[in-house]
C-alpha cells in the first residue's frame, strides 16, 4: 500500500460534485482530507491518497480526466 499528497484544484462546475467519494468508491482509495478551500468558484484540496500503487494512479486519472488539476506533492511513500 501506498499514500500520496496531492493536491486538487477544481472549477466552478465541480465544485457541487462528489469527487472524492468516487475517489473511495470507484477506486476502493483511502482519503484524508488535510486542508481544503471550496468557493462557489472554485475548489482547492490538500489530500492524502492511500491505496495500492494501481488505485492511487487510476484514481488520479480518473479525477483529471474529469476535469481536475491534480498536482503530487512529493513522492509515495509505503505504508502497512
Amino acid at each position: 500500500m501506498v499514500e500520496l499528497k496531492v493536491r486538487l484544484t477544481y472549477p466552478a462546475q465541480l465544485v457541487n460534485q462528489p469527487l472524492i467519494y468516487h475517489l473511495i468508491q470507484k477506486f476502493g482509495l483511502y482519503t484524508n482530507i488535510i486542508e481544503a478551500q471550496v468557493s462557489q468558484t472554485e475548489g482547492r484540496l490538500v489530500i492524502l491518497l492511500r491505496g495500492s500503487p494501481q488505485a492511487v494512479y487510476a484514481g488520479m486519472d480518473w479525477i483529471s480526466a474529469e476535469g481536475v488539476h491534480v498536482e503530487r506533492l512529493g513522492d509515495p511513500t509505503e505504508v502497512e
